[in-house]
Formats: structure tokens, sequence, C-alpha cells
């Protein structure tokens, strides 16, 4: 009884307490959805309709470049309260449905009544559990991939009551909602913006604009630097490059941002390095600035190479002609380029490869040389000497099992005939013979097998560098 007591003990306190939380709560949301409303207008000035035209494609344009959130603290244990809730809720729907199951089958089957009072005790043991959860253990992913939704990706206009904006939210599985109103007093626009969150059920940024028509769109800059800001959930900056040459390609800090120009880039406050470069042009780096909260604007101007024609000729013509392993034509060909890697292929001939910074000359022509080396018949050999070798190795291992079997079946008889009381000589003679004949045929057929394998790696190891060494030729 000792024992029994004390296993109750360790239940009560230890492994009943381990294995009452096994629910496993997990956040599976990989993005936050925001919503650009269509704003409030009155007033019926010309000003105010096309304001109600263009205000939601001009916010659309400064936040769309925003791509990912990042979760603060304070929102990460929000989210984890709202899973929370959100089973509460309902696995409190579950039971109140149970208890009206219940109550309407109190005079009916036993059995039915016993089922439903298991089920309702499960529930709310279930509540239980949520109550006390651990909200640590819920995981949940610090960045969001940020969606934008417009009345013109939407079913229906993206209108609604702000009293109700909760109930809009969660109807459409909106994390923030961007709404406002305009009006207009003579040449005065009064322009009010908010930023409402779903997850915090308050609006968490709202502003007031006055201006006038024509110098609206430029006095919202703070309004889109601290929108932008609560979007984005972390610092930033903005930079914009432009060059006079639409095919440099322009890095920042080793990142591909564009190419000729790169407009509105969200990056990280602080130093940064500005690379342009592009076939044709010098390459020129740069040291910047970001401040955060910031757009920057930088205007360079690309130094072109002056560059050499040179004329590249075949024996035969018609060969295609390869620089940095792009193909720019057909030869004869007139290359403009001051440096770079050639190559000149041509179907049947060994290709050709030469330096453009080696020719110092204008032209040059080019005797190809026949590819008596092919490449298909090459691969082809090495893949039917592999295959060959597999197929021997492989006929050769039933042979070897089935002299192996003959050889073990004549032995074990021959043993039993000399421990026999009746003894045959000329039998066991028999057997004696034959299980000989079948170890010699065995072991034969063991070593060739055993060598067909071996040569089978080999065959196969020069297979896969056929490829290799048809390459290395070339």
């Amino acid at each position: 009884m000792r024992y029994y007591f004390l296993f109750s003990l360790l239940f009560l306190f230890f492994i009943q307490p381990v294995f009452s939380q096994r629910i496993i709560l997990t956040n599976e949301r990989t993005t936050w959805n925001v919503a650009l409303t269509e704003f409030r207008v009155s007033g019926s000035g010309r000003d105010i309709s096309y304001i109600a035209n263009v205000l939601p494609s001009f916010f659309m344009s400064q936040f769309a470049g925003i791509p990912t959130h990042t979760l603060s603290s304070e929102e990460i244990l929000l989210i984890r309260k709202r899973i929370v809730s959100d089973q509460i809720d309902a696995e409190q729907r579950r039971l109140s449905s149970l208890i009206r199951e219940y109550d309407s089958a109190y005079f009916g089957d036993i059995t039915r009544r016993r089922e439903i009072t298991n089920r309702i005790r499960d529930s709310r043991r279930r509540i239980r559990q949520l109550e006390g959860y651990n909200l640590r253990r819920i995981q949940v992913s610090p960045v969001k991939d940020i969606v934008f939704t417009t009345s013109d990706e939407a079913n229906n206009p993206l209108s609604f009551d702000p009293v109700n904006i909760d109930n809009f939210a969660r109807a459409n599985n909106f994390d923030y909602i961007f709404y406002g109103s305009a009006r207009q007093f003579g040449n005065i626009i009064i322009l009010e913006v908010r930023l409402y969150s779903a997850l915090e059920k308050k609006d968490l940024f709202s502003a007031t604009v006055s201006s006038e028509a024509g110098a609206l769109f430029s006095s919202l800059d703070n309004v889109i630097s601290e929108v932008t800001s609560i979007l984005l959930g972390t610092t930033w900056s903005r930079i914009t490059v432009n060059t006079d040459n639409r095919e440099s390609d322009i890095f920042l800090s080793g990142k591909y941002i564009g190419t000729g120009s790169a407009l509105n880039v969200l990056v990280s406050p602080g130093a940064h390095t500005l690379t342009i470069r592009g076939r044709g042009q010098e390459e020129k780096t740069l040291s910047v600035f970001l401040d955060e909260k910031k757009a920057s604007v930088i205007d360079l101007s690309v130094t072109l190479i002056e560059e050499k024609l040179t004329a590249i000729n075949t024996l035969p013509q018609g060969a295609s002609v390869y620089l940095d392993s792009l193909w720019v034509g057909v030869t004869p060909f007139i290359l403009n380029g001051l440096s770079g890697d050639i190559i000149i292929r041509k179907d049947g001939f060994r290709d050709a490869r030469l330096f453009l910074d080696d020719i110092p000359q204008n032209s040059i022509e080019i005797q190809l040389s026949p590819d008596i080396f092919r490449r298909e018949e090459f691969i082809a050999k090495r893949r039917n000497s592999f295959y060959t070798s597999l197929s021997l190795f492989v006929l050769s291992v039933p042979v070897t099992f089935f002299l192996y079997a003959i050889a073990a079946e004549h032995s074990n008889a021959y043993n039993a005939a000399i421990i026999s009381h009746n003894r045959n000589w000329d039998e066991i003679n028999r057997l004696g013979r034959t299980r000989n004949y079948a170890f010699y045929g065995y072991s034969v057929s063991l070593f060739l097998t055993v060598t067909f394998f071996i040569n089978t790696i080999f065959r196969l190891n020069d297979y896969i560098r056929a490829a290799d060494v048809f390459y290395n030729r070339r």
C-alpha cells in the first residue's frame, strides 16, 4: 500500500501536471494584411473629386515597397493572448452546445447521456488548461510578410463605418486598416488620416493635414514616414538612385537594387556602399550615410569607356560568338568591346577560346579544328561499358547462389551418408565428387561475381567523369 500511495503522490504532483497541458497552440500565419480603404469625402469641389480618386493610388505607391513587418515583444504577447482567447471562446461555444444537447437528451438513452457527459467533462478540462496555458510555449514568427489590399483588388469597395471597424477587420481578416476622410473649404483641403490595428484594437496613428490643393501630396511626407515606421516595425531609410545610363546595374552594400534607377528602396539606416557598374562603363563606388526616417536621392553620371571594334571571322563561317558566356552573334561578326572572354562554338568543331584583351589588331581570323572527339560518342561508350559490366554482375549473382546451394545440399547429403548405419560407398563417393565439383564451381563463380562488381564500380566512375573529361578537352 505504501508504494501505491507514493505512486499516487508522484502522479498527482509531477506526472499529471506535465501531461495535463497536452494542448499545442501555434501561430501559423505568415502574412499580415493591410487594407487601404477609400477615403470619405465631403464637399463638391473640383479638387476634392480629383483627390478622392488619386489618394488610394498615391498611398499604395508609397507603402507598396514595405516587404515585411517585424513584431515587437508587445505584439508577440498580444498575438499569444489572442490565440488562447480564441481557443477559449471556441471551446465555450462547444460546451454550451453540449449542455443544450444533454438537456434535450435528459430523458433519452442512458448511454448517449453518458457519452455527452464525458464530452462535457473533457470540454471543461480543456477550458481549464487553456486558462492556465503557458503563453511562452506558443511559437510566433517575429517577421510577417506584408500584403496590401485596395478597392481594386477587393470584391467590394473598402468603405466602412468607423464605429464597426473591429468587426470589419475581423470579417475580412485585416491586421491594419488605413483610412480617413477629406474635406474642402475653398482652396484648402483638410485630410484626416488614421491607421487602425486589429491586434491592439485602436488607432496607432492619427493626423490631420491642411494644405492647398496643389501642395497636398508634398505635405504628406510626415504621414508617410510615421505610417511606414509602424507597418515596417523597425528603423528604416529610403534611397533613390538615378543614373544617366539605363543599362547601369546599381548595388547597395553588395545587394542589387535596380538597373538604370532605383526608386524609394527601403533599407536600414547607417553607412552603406553604393556601386554602379555595367558593360562599357567605369565602375563607380561611393560611401553614403542614410539617416533614419529620411529619404535620400542620389544622382550619378556614368563615365563610358572608349571601346574598340574587332572583326572576328572563322573558317568555316557561321560559328556562334559568346562574350563572357553571353551569345552576341555569328561569324563574320564585328564585336564592340574592350575586354572579355570570347568563346567561338560550331557543331562538329572544337571550341576556340581567346581573350579580347590579347587581340592587339582590329581583326582576327580563326581556323576551326574538326572535333574528332565527339561528346555523344564518348559518353555513349562509357555508358555502354558500365551497363555491360553491370549486366554481367547481375547475371553472375544468381549463378553463384545456385552453385552454393548445390554444394551445400550435396555436402549435407554426403555427411548424412557417412554417419548412416547402412553405408553405400558408391553413393558416398558420388556425393563427394559432386560436392567437390559444386564447391569448385561456386568458388570460380564467386570470384567472377566479385570481379564483375569491382569492374562495375570502375565503369560507373568512368561514366560519371565522362562529362568532366569532355569539358576539359573543350
